[in-house]
């Protein structure tokens, strides 16, 4: 049994692909491609490449079929082992060339059946191709190495640890997304490297100008649109702006259309300029720090016409292409916060035969029969709303200390930037992924009139998929980045913290120190070593 989903691609000019719609954990998804401007030749294969919202990648080559210039994919388990957005990309290779498609998107909805069964992973190969002997041997290898070094570690390391956790050879994690949280900080309070920075790391500097005949004219998206012949003596090349990247792979686009008139070109870290293709990333690979000039260039004694290009430098894994525009990184606020971003400081009261008590200590107590719908308040958010971004998951979790909560209901007040208002976003013991930027200026407690209560409980929101342990909510700090998206004086906050920023499209990266502890340990439940 297996459900088709039919999907045109585009390998030569980009087009809008519509998103693929699945669920979570589906096992009879085939994927049929029809290839709309290529012709695919006689022998090729094809390789289907998806980046699951964790940044897991699955690469598949098995189960894919070609003819009649349509690609069928029976879609992988592991590509819909985690729930949000996720792009694909397909590569047909024909000999020792290769052609891929432009970034698709599919959009797998959270399924309600039991995730317990499927573990995300990233799938390089297909598993078929890895032998159990292998595997045993893999196995037995680790497990000495692990064993010889255990044997090295003294029985009471707790000074050990210490000395780690706290040099600067201290082993170090890294985050990076528009919230990020970690529950492996080192107990050792440090100072921790964080940037932040937009998806597009071209800073446009671009000014409107008119340039031997022609005109440039800057855009509020950043984008900047040609008018105007050329002189004839040589081409125009006008500046669109500068990035300072240090070493890895880049991606850059510009012109979209094919416009012979005209195009981008881009410098390396030589100082060598290349040319940026209409409709196709360029690739950029760095082994040092530089700074990349890009540029828009009219050809001598050419007339362009309302010619727009949308400059943008990307990181590589960035697989989605759509413009964004330059987001100064001064303008940003980055807030450092515990697992919970929940304030619990609802007033105790009493209203309509129901009593309503703040316990102090994170949790509440509410008693009584309910002569009306009555609601309670357990934040107060107002002047410190809790910044949900689009894409990210929200996990909120009601613990019941003490008896049944019946039917009341705890859900928040939740604001889009349209200035929508829902209170249904999460209820109860729920895991949901934002849809669009919003903000949550409330959290209250519910019921409808006629309701007998008895209870005590305490409530959590962290980022994530999964419910974890209670925290209690620990104040937020609040930090400014500099022009360059450096932040600074961010101390760690142990064991659980979390980084988000209040705009949207700004990610945060950062490196911090693990604890050593729980590095080791994690390492032995990985082998089965009990230490």
């Amino acid at each position: 049994m297996k459900a088709t989903k039919n999907i045109d691609i585009y390998l030569i000019g980009k087009r809008p692909v519509k998103p693929i719609d699945v669920v979570q954990y589906d096992t009879g998804i085939q994927l049929v491609f029809t290839v709309k401007d290529f012709t695919i030749p006689s022998g090729a294969t094809a390789t289907l490449y998806v980046q699951k919202p964790s940044g897991k990648f699955v690469y598949q080559e098995k189960n894919i079929t070609i003819a009649n210039n349509t690609i069928t994919v029976d879609l992988e388990n592991q590509a819909l082992t985690e729930y949000g957005r996720t792009p694909y990309q397909m590569t047909i290779s024909s000999g020792s060339d290769t052609v891929t498609s432009f970034a698709g998107l599919m959009i797998v909805e959270r399924s309600l059946k039991d995730a317990g069964a499927v573990e995300s992973a990233t799938v390089i190969k297909a598993f078929d191709e890895v032998t159990a002997d292998k595997i045993a041997e893999f196995q037995t290898n680790a497990k000495a190495i692990a064993d010889a070094v255990i044997e090295t570690i003294p029985d009471d390391y707790t000074e050990l640890t210490a000395k780690v956790n706290e040099s600067a050879n201290a082993i170090k994690g890294k985050l990076s997304g528009a919230v990020v949280s970690a529950d492996d900080v080192s107990p050792v309070e440090h100072l921790m490297n964080v940037k932040v920075h937009g998806k597009n790391l071209l800073k446009n500097t671009a000014v409107t100008q008119t340039i031997e005949g022609v005109t440039f004219t800057t855009n509020s998206d950043g984008s900047v649109t040609a008018n105007g012949t050329a002189g004839a003596s040589a081409p125009i090349r006008y500046n669109l702006g500068e990035a300072v990247l240090t070493a890895g792979e880049y991606l850059i686009s510009g012109q979209s259309e094919g416009v012979m008139s005209s195009f981008v070109m881009y410098s390396d870290q030589d100082g060598n300029n290349h040319q940026q293709h209409s409709g196709q990333d360029a690739k950029l690979t760095l082994t040092k720090t530089a700074k990349i000039n890009v540029y828009f260039v009219v050809m001598e004694s050419r007339t362009v016409s309302n010619v727009t290009v949308y400059p943008m430098i990307r990181l590589a894994s960035v697989l989605e292409s759509d413009y964004e525009p330059y987001i100064d990184p001064s303008t940003a606020k980055v807030t450092r916060c515990g697992k919970n971003l929940l304030n619990h400081i609802g007033a105790s009261g009493t209203n309509k035969g129901v009593t309503f008590t703040n316990n102090g200590d994170g949790s509440y107590t509410v008693k009584g029969t309910s002569e009306g719908a009555v609601g309670f308040a357990l934040t107060n958010l107002t002047s410190y709303p809790i910044i949900l971004h689009k894409g990210t998951a929200y996990t909120q979790s009601v613990e019941i200390l003490k008896g049944q909560k019946s039917s009341a209901l705890i859900v928040p007040r939740v604001i889009d930037s349209e200035g929508n208002i829902s209170y249904n976003f999460l209820t109860d013991n729920q895991t949901k992924t934002c849809k669009e930027h919003c903000k949550i200026y409330s959290y209250t407690l519910y019921m409808d009139g006629g309701v007998t209560v008895d209870f005590t409980f305490r409530v959590q929101l962290e980022v994530g998929s999964v419910a974890s342990n209670w925290e209690a909510y620990k104040e937020r700090t609040e930090y400014i980045p500099t022009s360059e998206g450096v932040v600074e004086g961010v101390t760690s906050l142990s064991p659980n913290m979390t980084l988000l920023t209040d705009t949207e499209g700004v990610i945060v990266e950062c490196e911090y120190h693990k604890d050593t502890n729980k590095v080791v340990q994690k390492l032995a439940d990985a082998l089965g070593i009990t230490i």
